[in-house]
């Protein structure tokens, strides 16, 4: 994980940590696009959920 998405993801979790997953995916896409540029709905689903449960998440 890169230095820009690791600011990125502790700014987003500052937020959205245990909020529904539904809720975070909206967005989150729009940050995981900007970040990982072609990223699926799959990467999008999968961190919101990680930030709605608080587990850490990576794309190495």
């Amino acid at each position: 994980m890169s230095l820009i998405w690791q600011q990125q993801d502790v700014e987003f979790r500052r937020e959205w940590t245990g909020k529904p997953v539904e809720e975070i995916e909206k967005h989150a896409g729009p940050v995981v696009e900007q970040l990982t540029p072609g990223a699926g709905a799959e990467i999008v689903h999968a961190y919101a959920l990680s930030v709605a449960e608080g587990r850490p998440f990576g794309l190495d």
